[in-house]
């Protein structure tokens, strides 16, 4: 399987895209993208092809590995185990058991613990923006208390 180069977007609508082949940089335009696929092909002066992923998150995006659980805001289920991969400010980004039915637009209670010093709790109410196969990504869907929004803001910074 061929690999796929992220590439982050800018406020600007641009990016710095670089050919694997030949190593030549450009920086183009991908305003008209916005809001569509973001995976394209690009092709290189050099002839080469290759596949891109166009990241137009306004929030820097911190890859984890934290068990956390789910729970539907709709019906009575149980909470069910997850695996949290990325956190953001914004959102976040979870590995879901395959016989798990959600769509896009579902809301339920997602409750981890970051693993800062101690280990706070972050109990948030969240909304399905994307799933593909097992990976689900999430907006929060309201305001973090403050201490949340506070312990998650130190966590995520560089």
């Amino acid at each position: 399987m061929e690999d796929i180069q992220k590439v982050f977007v800018n406020k600007n609508n641009t990016t710095t895209i670089k050919c694997p082949e030949c190593g030549d940089i450009r920086t183009v335009d991908v305003s008209k993208f916005k809001g569509n696929t973001h995976v394209l092909k690009a092709k290189c002066p050099c002839k080469a092809v290759f596949n891109v992923r166009l990241d137009f998150r306004k929030t820097y995006r911190k890859s984890v590995n934290f068990n956390g659980n789910i729970k539907s805001l709709k019906g009575n289920s149980g909470w069910i185990s997850v695996r949290i991969l990325n956190v953001s400010k914004g959102g976040i980004g979870l590995k879901i058991p395959a016989k798990i039915g959600l769509q896009v637009g579902d809301q339920f209670e997602l409750k981890f613990a970051l693993d800062d010093p101690h280990k706070t709790i972050i109990d948030r109410k969240v909304v399905v923006k994307l799933i593909e196969k097992c990976y689900v990504g999430c907006e929060f869907a309201e305001p973090a208390m403050h201490d949340q929004e506070k312990a998650l803001g130190f966590f995520l910074m560089p």
